[in-house]
C-alpha cells in the first residue's frame, strides 16, 4: 500500500501495529485514526475503542417509550384555546386570535 507524505508522517509502521493490535481495527482505520490524531497512538486508541463501544451498546428497553405512548392531550384544540383565551384575559394579555395561536 502506498503511504501519503502525511500518512508516513503519522502513521509509521509500529504505530500502525501497536494500534491494531490493542484497537482490533484494520490497518486502514489505524493509519486514519493516527492521521486525524497527528500520531498520537493513545488519542488514536480512545477514539477507536470508543467507536466500538458505541457499535455494541444497545439501547436499555426501560429507557424507550412504550409503542403505544403519546402526548397526553386535554381535548381538542377548540378547548385548548378556550383554556388560553380564559388564562390570556385573567392575566390581562393580549388575547391571539384562533388562526393566530394555532400558528404560534
Amino acid at each position: 500500500m502506498t503511504m501519503t507524505p502525511i500518512e508516513k508522517r503519522y502513521a509509521p509502521a509500529s504505530s500502525i501495529a501497536f494500534v491494531m493490535q490493542r484497537a482490533g481495527c484494520t490497518e486502514q482505520d489505524a493509519i486514519a485514526e493516527l492521521v486525524a490524531e497527528e500520531g498520537d497512538m493513545f488519542d488514536a486508541l480512545i477514539h477507536l475503542n470508543h467507536d466500538k463501544k458505541l457499535k455494541t451498546m444497545t439501547d436499555d428497553p426501560k429507557l424507550l417509550p412504550r409503542a403505544d405512548w403519546q402526548t397526553q392531550q386535554r381535548g381538542t384544540n377548540d378547548a385548548e384555546y378556550e383554556i388560553y383565551r380564559a388564562n390570556a384575559e385573567s392575566l390581562g394579555w393580549t388575547v391571539k386570535t384562533y388562526d393566530e395561536w394555532l400558528n404560534s
